[in-house]
């Protein structure tokens, strides 16, 4: 998952599901996405890209998938409705969720790598 946070271009890792057509994943209040995803400005959007890999090294193929999109805190009622449990990468304490809505999906297929 990769934002324009803070302090620049910033990637982190991410366990996710996807629920409803939307990615969801989870990370620390208080830490980088979090703040910026708390712009204090009304209606503005911070939009995301998540990018999922798959290779497959015996067959030598495999596919990448892009998606873009708005990120939005997950609220406990949204989070009760979906039932959407994922667990945290980095096994610590994110336990703010986070929904990546797809405003625009591009991928490849990769053939004898």
């Amino acid at each position: 998952m990769a934002f324009g946070g803070v302090a620049g271009p910033t990637v982190f890792p991410v366990n996710y599901k996807l629920v409803d057509g939307r990615v969801v994943f989870r990370i620390r209040k208080g830490g980088t996405m979090d703040e910026s995803l708390q712009s204090g400005i009304d209606d503005l959007e911070v939009k995301i890209a998540f990018q999922v890999d798959h290779i497959d090294e015996e067959m030598r193929d495999g596919w990448s998938v892009l998606i873009q999109g708005p990120a939005h805190h997950v609220t406990e009622t949204e989070l009760r409705a979906t039932s959407a449990d994922v667990d945290s990468w980095a096994g610590d304490d994110r336990d703010h969720y986070v929904r990546l809505t797809p405003q625009q999906v591009t991928g490849r297929r990769i053939n004898r790598l």
